[in-house]
């Protein structure tokens, strides 16, 4: 969620086991400051780069 965040999508929770995410579109995403942190997770870094690679800025993993 927080590399969502890191692009400024708004992510409200969660609370009460729920989470609200305020979708922004395909190319509503904003470059994020720094390297997205994904952790040692490989599911997520295959799906993220076929979103980022869509973006119209660099971003690194």
């Amino acid at each position: 969620l927080q590399a969502f965040r890191d692009m400024g999508v708004v992510i409200e929770g969660p609370k009460d086991g729920e989470v609200v995410i305020h979708g922004v579109g395909l190319h509503g995403l904003k470059q994020p400051k720094g390297e997205i942190y994904v952790g040692n997770s490989g599911t997520t870094i295959r799906l993220m780069t076929g979103l980022l690679g869509a973006q119209q800025f660099a971003s690194r993993m």
